[in-house]
């Protein structure tokens, strides 16, 4: 009974908060952004995709939505973390490529106990997918870009104008 009453009581607590606006989303006043981007394994470029490829895509869809985009992270600057990883299948599937990307953002927080200063996740997507040589790369940049509006959907959502 006590294990019931004590989720009720945090429910309700969550629900005041959140009436209260103490619950906001951690995109709430980001107005600059830096982008940074994994690098790529020799797999990526047997299908031309390079990370100046990356790097576009992502910096025109957050500059096009309002965002400034500055140069790699450092603190005090959110930044997107972008992670593509590309590997071809041996085999039966020759020519069958499966992929991982993730897009995260994140912002240099400080631990209260010790002062150190680390990467805090604000939000954060990802996916995996197979695809045949043939489109490999505009499956993987679709994906990518389809990752980038989710960010910006909730970045808007966060930032309404």
């Amino acid at each position: 009974m006590l294990g019931r009453s004590a989720i009720i009581a945090a429910t309700l607590l969550l629900v005041a908060g959140a009436r209260d606006g103490l619950a906001q989303s951690p995109l709430v006043g980001i107005r600059t952004v830096a982008v940074a981007i994994e690098p790529l394994d020799a797999d990526a470029a047997t299908i031309s995709l390079h990370e100046s490829d990356l790097r576009t895509e992502v910096e025109l869809k957050l500059r096009m939505a309002g965002l400034r985009v500055v140069p790699p992270p450092g603190a005090g600057v959110p930044f997107l973390w972008v992670q593509v990883g590309v590997q071809p299948v041996s085999g039966a599937a020759e020519g069958l490529y499966v992929y991982q990307v993730e897009l995260a953002a994140y912002e240099f927080v400080e631990l209260p106990r010790t002062k150190e200063m680390v990467p805090g996740q604000l939000w954060v997507d990802g996916s995996f997918g197979n695809v045949g040589l043939g489109r490999a790369r505009e499956s993987i940049m679709g994906n990518v870009g389809r990752k980038v509006d989710g960010f910006l959907n909730a970045w808007l959502a966060a930032n309404p104008k």
